[in-house]
This record gives C-alpha cells, structure tokens and sequence, in this order.
C-alpha cells in the first residue's frame, strides 16, 4: 500500500470541516437541552393551567351554592353588593 502526503491546504480544510461538525453537534445538544427544558416547563405550566380552572370552577360552585342560600333564606331577589341591600322581587 502507498500513501501520499496530503496538501497542507486540504488537511486544513478537513480539520475545519471535522470542528464545524462537531460544533453543529454540540449546538445540536443544546438545542435538544433546550426543548427538553421548554417541554418540561410547558407541562408545568398546564399543569398549573389545570389547578387554576379547578380553582375557578370550585369558587363558581361555591358562589351558585352561596345565591341558593340567599335564594331560600329571602327568596328571588337581587343583591346590591355596594349597600348590601337584598331587593325581594
């Protein structure tokens, strides 16, 4: 088997070639670190996203269960919240 010295220049240039490919890599890597990161922080997001709608659907709850009272105590009626007056229809 023969070997040739390859031409200074086109060592250089695999060289090159061979660090851009590993920096596309590493790039690639925190690219991936960085969707994993996004993803996870999506998911808590939803997460809180859920607690919050069940926050807000157990206060609607709450309120219909609050008028139902009033309701049955003084009957149909409409509440000025700025005096606190009750106006039975």
């Amino acid at each position: 088997m023969t070997s040739v010295n390859l031409p200074e220049d086109v060592l250089l240039e695999i060289q090159d070639l061979l660090s851009r490919i590993s920096y596309a890599k590493m790039e690639l890597g925190e690219a991936h670190l960085s969707v994993s990161n996004f993803e996870k922080e999506l998911e808590n997001l939803k997460q809180e996203r859920e607690k919050k709608i069940t926050t807000c659907v157990d206060l609607e709850e709450e309120k219909t269960r609050l008028v139902m009272r009033i309701v049955e105590a003084y009957g149909e009626g409409d509440l000025d919240l700025n005096t606190g007056k009750y106006f039975v229809k």
